[in-house]
């Protein structure tokens, strides 16, 4: 089974509804962006959400699992 990560940052609309701001392949990147749009993009800190497609070549299908990332994981992420 193959698989690919992808961390999704979503801000906000004017509405409070989430929209996908920018998409990442490192966690450290997504959490940097995520601490530097804060209150721009998102009232507040933006999501960080780590989102995995797992790719089963025998029946051709793709399962999707996703796992929001912690404010404390994001805030550290941003300082390492």
């Amino acid at each position: 089974m193959e698989y690919t990560i992808i961390y999704k940052v979503y801000g906000c609309n004017e509405e409070g509804k989430p929209i996908l701001s920018a998409e990442f392949l490192n966690l450290k990147h997504a959490c940097k962006y995520a601490v530097a749009t804060r209150g721009k993009i998102h009232y507040g800190l933006p999501e960080v959400i780590k989102y995995t497609y797992k790719y089963n070549p025998k029946t051709h299908t793709i399962d999707t699992e996703y796992e929001p990332i912690s404010t404390a994981q994001i805030y550290y992420m941003d300082k390492t």
